[in-house]
């Protein structure tokens, strides 16, 4: 193999290993956080049943062009 050649394939097996590095950490990470998504679900559904998006519209829509 030529020097090129040679370089090329350490250069592409570096990126290929930092590449599974970086999806090994964030799998690690995902792991140890476990973070409970349910919390923030129901506080969601929550504010989503007190508000009203037609209306909210509504009200920016009549704030930024006002009729005269």
């Amino acid at each position: 193999m030529s020097t090129p050649v040679q370089l090329l394939v350490i250069v592409a097996g570096l990126l290929l290993l930092i590449g599974v590095l970086g999806v090994v950490a964030i799998t690690l990470v995902a792991i140890k956080c476990r973070c409970k998504t349910s919390i923030r679900d129901e506080k969601n559904e929550e504010q989503a049943d007190q508000l009203d998006p037609w209306s909210e519209a509504a009200k920016r829509q009549n704030e930024e062009f006002p009729e005269q």
